[in-house]
């Protein structure tokens, strides 16, 4: 979460792909959505991504990807 919120704020308000206010960093749902919307992925990948109909495995997915990535605070 607190990449994403990062991510948010470092974009421009109003940028093509920026997310629109509400933001719920705390809705599994909208963060993986978001997430997949955000990441430098491949667009198959983010596709399937968008696909993924339970949120906690597209969730887990994304963990896994930013944690292959080194871009996960050291637990």
């Amino acid at each position: 979460m607190p990449l994403l919120r990062a991510i948010v704020n470092e974009m421009a308000a109003g940028a093509p792909n920026a997310p629109a206010p509400p933001h719920r960093f705390f809705d599994a749902g909208w963060l993986g959505m978001r997430y997949a919307e955000v990441l430098p992925i491949p667009v198959a990948a983010k596709q399937k991504l968008l696909e993924i109909e339970d949120s906690l495995d597209r969730l887990e997915i994304i963990f896994r990807f930013l944690e292959s990535k080194g871009l996960l605070p050291d637990a």
